[in-house]
């Protein structure tokens, strides 16, 4: 029976991949890595790096939603006690740190590899992430929402004719990176595809963005600023 993580088998498949690419060609890599993610299960040297009795909770911690949203009884809502406890928030916290610590040093051997076959400067690295986890934020726990916590994800791009340390200002989408690629390749984008392109000259970022968690919370993004509607059982919450 197999025990090992599943980062570590994918980080390892993917540095393999590197290490035995003997073609001239081109290649692409999609690693689609399963963590931070419930089940919060680590390696214990990860977990080892983090304590919970120094872990500081999140400054618009709650001990429960003041109101319902749709989605307080279902999946993560309902791995940790209502009302929340600080503890049990504290060492959820150090938890997903720990899934994220691990998670780090894999892509620190994908990026290794890709150095020692002297590829590095030749490949264009896409990072982005899941939604982000409440872990006692509000007073929820999971994703199944649309605050900034849950709807912002980490998007880095790194490679050749990408300005290093440059940190764009305004929103983009996900979505936004297929055109982003393909003016970085020097592909045309279809004129069906409704995207755009970030790092290309001129790029302008969203003015602002829309989100949805099924037909009962809604949020527009503009700047600082977020406005967020939930219509559950005929009553509206506007915030």
């Amino acid at each position: 029976m197999n025990n090992r993580h599943h980062t570590e088998v994918f980080g390892e498949a993917a540095v393999n991949f590197i290490k035995t690419y003997k073609r001239n060609s081109p290649f692409f890599l999609y690693v689609a890595f399963m963590s931070p993610h419930d089940p919060r299960n680590t390696s214990p040297q990860f977990k080892a790096m983090y304590d919970s009795s120094k872990i500081e909770l999140p400054r618009n911690f709650l001990p429960k939603h003041p109101f319902d949203n749709g989605e307080l009884i279902i999946r993560d809502e309902k791995l940790a006690a209502t009302p929340r406890v600080l503890q049990e928030i504290n060492n959820h916290i150090c938890d997903y740190y720990a899934m994220m610590t691990h998670l780090d040093a894999q892509s620190g051997n994908i990026i290794n590899a890709l150095k020692e076959k002297d590829q590095l400067e030749n490949t264009m690295i896409i990072y982005a992430g899941d939604n982000g986890l409440a872990l006692g934020k509000h007073g929820l726990m999971g994703k199944q929402n649309v605050y900034e916590h849950s709807i912002k994800v980490p998007l880095i791009f790194s490679g050749p004719g990408i300005r290093k340390d440059y940190r764009a200002s305004g929103s983009v989408y996900l979505i936004d990176i297929f055109s982003t690629v393909s003016n970085q390749l020097g592909i045309p984008v279809p004129a069906t595809v409704q995207v755009q392109a970030v790092l290309c000259k001129n790029a302008k970022t969203r003015i602002s963005t829309l989100h949805i968690y099924k037909d009962f919370q809604k949020a527009v993004h503009k700047d600082h600023y977020q406005l967020i509607a939930d219509d559950v059982k005929a009553q509206r919450q506007t915030q």
